[in-house]
C-alpha cells in the first residue's frame, strides 16, 4: 500500500492514467509518466500557463471522467428492459408409462416482459440527464478555479519579476550615489558621514536585491506548482501589467452569478438531481406488470395451446413512503446547502468588489499624485545637488522616496490583479 501511495505522489499533476480492471493499480501507476516539460528554463505567457495547467491537472482529468461516467449512466437509463425467453419441457413422463400411452409431456416456449407503470423509466432518465449536467457544471467550476489559481500565481510571478527590476535599479542608483559621494568627499565638498550614509544605503540596496531575487524565484516555483509541474523551469513570465478594467456594476455581476455562471449551473443541477430522486421514489411505488405469453404442445394428444397472463404485485404493505420521505428530506437539505453557499459566495463577491474599488482608488492616487510628485521632488533635489545646494543625504532620501512609492504601487497593482482574477470564477464575462 505504501509503495502504491508513493507512486501516486510521483505522478501527481499528470493526466489520469487509463485504468483497466484487469491490470493491477500499482502497475498502471508505475507506467504513468508526467507530461513532457522543457528541461531548459523558458518564458511563459498567461495563456500558455493556462493551457499547460489544463493538460497536467489530474483534478480536471477526473472531472472529465466523471462527465463520461454520467453520460454512460444516462445512456443506460434510456435503455428498455429486455424480454425473458422461456423454453422447456414439462411433465416429463417415465418411459414405462409412456409405453402405455400415458405421456403427459408438454413442450413450452414463452416470453415475459415487464411493464413499468408510473413513468419509472422516464423519472430515471430525467435524473440521469440532470446528473450529466451536474458533472459538466462541476468540470467547468473546477476549470475556473484552476484558472484563478494559475492567474493569481502568474500575477505574483509577474510583479515579483518587476519588483526585482525595481530593486536592481535602486541598487544601481545607490552605487552611483556612493561613488559620487566619494568623489565629492575627495574634493572636500561634503563630510565623511555622508559617504558612510551612502555606503550603508548601497549595502541595503544590495540586500534588497537578494531578497527580491528570492521572492522572484519562490514566485516562479509557486507558479509551477499551480500549473501542476513542480519541476517546471520558468525563466521569466511575459504579461500585461496594465490594470484589467472591470466595467460592470456589482448588481450586474450579482445577476450574472445567479443566471450565467458555472456556480449557477451547478446549483441548478444539484437541485434538479434531488428533485429527480423525489420523482423516482414516487414512481417506484407503482407496480411493475409482468406480461407473459406462452405456447404449449401436449405430446400425448398433439394439441397446441396458448397461455396469456399478467403478474401484478399486490400493494398490501407500503414500501415507498420511507423512500419518498428520505428523498424529500434530501431535497430540502440540498436547497438549504445551496442557499448557504449562495450567501457565502455573494458575501465573498461583495468583499472582492469593495477590495477592487479600494485598490483602484489607491492606484489612481499613486498614478496621478504620488509618483509624479516624488519624481518631481527627485528632479528638484538632483538639480540642487548638481549645483552643490543639496547634500548627498537629501538626494538619497529623494531617491528612496521614489523607490518606495513605486514599490507600494507595484504591490497594490499585484493585489488588484489577484482580486480581478478571483472574480473570473464567479461569472463567464466581466
Amino acid at each position: 500500500m505504501r509503495k502504491a501511495l508513493v507512486a501516486l505522489v510521483l505522478v501527481a499533476g499528470c493526466g489520469a492514467p487509463n485504468l483497466r480492471p484487469d491490470v493491477p493499480f500499482v502497475e498502471i501507476i508505475s507506467r504513468s509518466k508526467p507530461a513532457e516539460t522543457p528541461a531548459d528554463p523558458k518564458d511563459l505567457t498567461l495563456n500558455e500557463a493556462f493551457a499547460l495547467a489544463e493538460s497536467l491537472s489530474a483534478d480536471l482529468a477526473a472531472r472529465k471522467d466523471a462527465v463520461a461516467a454520467a453520460k454512460g449512466r444516462l445512456e443506460q437509463a434510456k435503455t428498455w428492459p429486455n424480454p425473458t425467453l422461456r423454453v422447456g419441457r414439462e411433465s416429463i413422463t417415465p418411459s414405462s408409462e409412456r409405453d402405455n400411452g400415458g405421456d403427459q409431456a408438454q413442450d413450452v416456449i414463452g416470453l415475459n416482459y415487464p411493464i413499468f407503470l408510473g413513468n419509472q423509466r422516464g423519472a430515471a432518465v430525467a435524473r440521469a440527464e440532470e446528473e450529466f449536467r451536474l458533472a459538466e457544471a462541476e468540470w467547468e467550476v473546477a476549470q475556473r478555479e484552476l484558472r484563478v489559481r494559475v492567474a493569481q500565481a502568474f500575477a505574483d510571478a509577474l510583479f515579483a519579476q518587476e519588483g526585482l527590476v525595481l530593486s536592481r535599479r535602486e541598487q544601481e542608483i545607490a552605487q552611483k550615489l556612493h561613488e559620487l559621494a566619494k568623489t565629492r568627499l575627495d574634493a572636500g565638498d561634503i563630510a565623511e558621514r555622508e559617504v558612510v550614509r551612502a555606503d550603508v544605503d548601497a549595502g541595503r540596496a544590495s540586500i534588497r536585491v537578494l531578497d527580491a531575487e528570492s521572492i522572484r524565484d519562490q514566485a516562479m516555483l509557486s507558479l509551477g506548482a499551480a500549473i501542476g509541474d513542480r519541476k517546471l523551469q520558468i525563466r521569466a513570465v511575459n504579461g500585461d501589467m496594465a490594470l484589467p478594467a472591470i466595467e460592470i456594476s456589482f448588481e450586474e455581476l450579482e445577476r450574472l452569478i445567479l443566471e450565467d455562471s458555472p456556480l449557477a449551473r451547478r446549483w441548478a443541477a444539484l437541485r434538479a438531481v434531488a428533485q429527480g430522486k423525489v420523482r423516482e421514489a414516487e414512481a417506484a411505488g407503482w407496480p411493475v406488470l409482468n406480461l407473459s405469453a406462452a405456447y404449449r404442445r401436449y405430446a400425448a394428444t398433439d394439441q397446441n395451446t396458448v397461455d396469456l397472463g399478467i403478474d401484478l404485485p399486490l400493494p398490501i404493505f407500503d414500501r415507498r413512503s420511507g423512500a419518498i420521505d428520505a428523498a424529500r428530506a434530501e431535497l430540502t437539505q440540498t436547497e438549504r446547502e445551496i442557499l448557504a453557499e449562495l450567501t457565502r459566495t455573494l458575501a465573498e463577491l461583495a468583499a472582492r468588489f469593495r477590495e477592487l474599488r479600494s485598490l483602484r482608488e489607491r492606484l489612481d492616487v499613486y498614478r496621478k499624485t504620488l509618483i509624479p510628485s516624488t519624481e518631481r521632488s527627485l528632479e528638484l533635489v538632483s538639480t540642487a545637488y548638481q549645483g552643490r545646494e543639496a547634500s548627498t543625504l537629501e538626494l538619497l532620501d529623494a531617491e528612496r522616496s521614489l523607490i518606495e512609492v513605486r514599490r507600494e504601487s507595484l504591490e497594490a497593482s499585484r493585489a488588484y490583479h489577484r482580486a480581478a482574477a478571483d472574480l473570473q470564477k464567479y461569472a463567464r464575462r466581466l
